[in-house]
């Protein structure tokens, strides 16, 4: 039988193995993604941090007995995942004050009809100026129909991808909205938006989720064209990307098209667990930006992000 010193050092040496392999995951998932293999384990591995958390801890407790063990694990496991997921799902009580003129970004998730009227509630409390609407089913498609008064500009686009349909891409704009013209298969959609004489470009974009080889390289070939895009002085980019802001893909875009990230790598799905940061707001340097945050309402698998631009002061150099 091993001794306790013997015992101890096998804890040991399992903890530094999960710690490493926790690590490790993170790394080659979020960073080569634009490796196949990397990219199925980064869609699989988003709870990679909190599967080998709960596992270390489980190795770090002696299970002797019953009630010790178990009350330690709850407290030191569940009860953290449990407490990041409730403080994770947020629905503002009051309008979110901004600072200048605000886009948003929102994937309300297709399969998801229920609590409409509250999801929208949160849109008015966020008050955008923008806001790009993903996965629109045709319940959201009726609701949204009343705030006209609100959005009076809007543009939608039929959205089918893998052989099953997502429903639909929309913008909705207090400005007009000019010019629409779709790019990669429909994956990507620019706008050109008049905003006091002067033309703002908005490239909202949805690829393909990295779930297989050719989703995979689908996602890849949208992001690159995206890169490509010809667009104005003024520009802004935005959407569910499938993919962290560090990805080689994504590099190219921030590269190529001059913009960062506006949005500040929010975590923002899976909801009520947020570990990922694959909704995104890109904006070119010239367009002074302020403020940024998310809301994560529970009725949703993606959060809301926004982000705050100052035009006025772009538009007046």
């Amino acid at each position: 039988m091993a001794t306790l010193k013997q015992m101890r050092v096998v804890k040991n040496r399992l903890s530094l193995l999960l710690i490493v392999t926790t690590l490790s995951a993170c790394f080659f998932t979020y960073t080569r993604e634009d490796i196949y293999i990397f990219s199925i384990l980064g869609s699989m591995l988003w709870g990679a941090p909190i599967v080998f958390y709960i596992l270390l801890v489980a190795i770090r407790i002696r299970w002797k007995g019953v009630f010790w063990p178990w009350t330690q694990f709850i407290v030191l496991a569940i009860l953290p995942v449990l407490a990041y997921g409730r403080l994770a799902v947020s629905m503002p009580d009051n309008e979110i004050e901004k600072e200048h003129f605000r886009i948003a970004t929102y994937n309300v998730n297709y399969y998801s009809d229920k609590n409409i009227d509250e999801q929208i509630e949160v849109l008015e409390k966020i008050d955008a100026d923008i806001i790009s609407l993903l996965e629109v089913n045709p319940a959201w498609e009726k609701k949204l129909e009343e705030y006209t008064e609100s959005y009076p500009y809007r543009h939608k686009v039929n959205d089918t991808r893998a052989n099953a349909t997502v429903g639909l891409s929309m913008l909705l704009s207090k400005f007009p909205i000019e010019t629409p013209q779709a790019h990669a298969e429909g994956y990507a959609v620019s706008y050109k938006i008049n905003i006091v004489g002067k033309k703002l470009d908005i490239v909202q974009v949805h690829p393909l989720p990295p779930m297989s080889k050719a989703l995979t390289q689908s996602r890849n070939k949208t992001l690159e064209e995206v890169s490509k895009l010809e667009l104005g002085e003024y520009k802004i980019i935005l959407g569910d990307f499938n993919t962290v802001h560090w990805h080689k893909p994504m590099k190219e875009i921030l590269s190529k098209q001059g913009v960062r990230v506006a949005s500040k790598g929010q975590l923002s799905w899976p909801v009520p667990l947020p570990l990922a940061p694959i909704d995104h707001i890109l904006t070119s340097y010239n367009l002074p930006h302020g403020g940024s945050g998310k809301v994560c309402p529970m009725y949703s698998d993606h959060c809301l992000i926004y982000s705050d631009v100052n035009l006025e002061e772009a538009f007046n150099k």
